[in-house]
């Protein structure tokens, strides 16, 4: 909607949009003729809720109690250091939010981000 506003930290919500959104591009899946990364925001009485869902190439159900750990990778086939997944649960335990990940493998991920509403705007 044109209203839609956010009081936040922007250079955190940054940080947590930049990394999860790369997860989603560089874990896409080619062999599927269409990839899709959807993002949805809704605002609820005492927070907002960020969903961002891919049909890439998913977790494993097994590694997925440690994807927020530092230096965890869920694949030996990934690329990076294993820190972005935990540098976005940082980032949302400083701006009080919470994070959660399912998914399938081969099916895609979906990540559910809250927020608290905030009385003070940055």
């Amino acid at each position: 909607p044109d209203d839609f506003a956010i009081s936040c930290d922007p250079h955190r919500l940054k940080i947590i949009m930049n990394n999860l959104l790369a997860n989603a591009f560089k874990y896409a899946d080619a062999s599927k003729p269409r990839q899709v990364i959807k993002i949805v925001a809704d605002l609820h009485d005492t927070h907002w809720c960020f969903t961002i869902q891919d049909n890439g190439v998913g977790i494993s159900e097994e590694h997925l109690p440690r994807i927020f750990e530092m230096f965890f990778r869920a694949s030996e086939n990934a690329d990076g250091s294993g820190l972005g997944l935990y540098i976005v649960k940082e980032t949302l335990d400083k701006l009080n939010g919470e994070i959660s990940a399912q998914s399938s493998l081969h099916e895609g991920t979906t990540f559910i981000i809250t927020l608290p509403l905030l009385k003070k705007a940055y």
